[in-house]
C-alpha cells in the first residue's frame, strides 16, 4: 500500500560516543603507489568503516592522478558513490568532471576525495532502501579525517579544494568559520 511506502524507520545520528577515537594512519615507506595502495588497504578493511556502510554498498576512499597540483575534497559519499565506490559521480560529481573540464584538464588529471569514507546513515523506506543525505557530524568527520590527511600527505598537491561548507569545517577544523 502506498501508506506504508513511506514508513521510515529512523536511524539516530550518531554521537561521537558512538565511535571509537580515530585510528592513527601510518604510512608505509615507498613510492607513491606503494603508499596509496596501504593506505586503500587500511580503510577497505577498517572495521568501523565497513560497520557503517549498507549491504551491498562500498567504502569510498578518494581517486585520481597520485602527483595531482589540485586535490578537490568533498564531505561524504552519496547513494551513486556508495553503489561505485568512487567519490563524485552522481549529479554533483557530473558538474564537478565539467568543472575541471572547463579548466583545461580531466578528472584524470586531479584527486578527488571526501572527509568522508561511507555515507551518514539515514532513515530507510519500507523497501529497506535510504533515501536523502545528511551532513556527517563532527565525530564521524573526526573518525574518517586521518585517512583523508593520509591521502594528501601522498598526493602533496599544491592547492586543495573545499567543496562545500561541511568540507571546509573538516578540512580548516570545526568552528572555523
Amino acid at each position: 500500500e502506498a501508506t506504508a511506502a513511506r514508513e521510515v524507520a529512523e536511524v539516530p545520528k550518531p554521537e561521537a560516543s558512538d565511535l571509537p577515537p580515530p585510528p592513527t594512519v601510518v604510512l608505509p615507506d615507498g613510492d607513491k603507489t606503494t603508499r596509496w595502495t596501504a593506505l586503500r588497504e587500511m580503510v577497505l578493511s577498517n572495521v568501523i568503516c565497513q560497520t557503517h556502510v549498507r549491504p551491498g554498498k562500498k567504502v569510498v576512499l578518494g581517486v585520481g592522478d597520485l602527483d595531482a597540483k589540485i586535490m578537490f575534497v568533498g564531505e561524504a559519499p552519496g547513494a551513486e558513490e556508495e553503489t561505485q565506490g568512487e567519490p563524485f559521480v552522481g549529479p554533483a560529481g557530473q558538474l564537478l568532471t565539467k568543472m575541471i573540464g572547463a579548466m583545461g584538464l580531466g578528472r584524470g588529471d586531479v584527486y578527488i576525495g571526501n572527509i568522508m569514507n561511507w555515507r551518514p546513515e539515514m532513515p530507510l523506506n519500507a523497501s529497506g532502501v535510504q533515501y536523502g543525505n545528511r551532513p556527517p557530524t563532527e565525530a564521524e568527520m573526526n573518525f574518517c579525517l586521518p585517512f583523508l590527511r593520509a591521502q594528501i600527505e601522498i598526493v602533496d598537491p599544491q592547492l586543495i579544494v573545499a567543496l562545500g561548507s561541511t568540507a571546509a569545517q573538516g578540512l580548516l577544523g570545526f568552528g572555523s568559520f
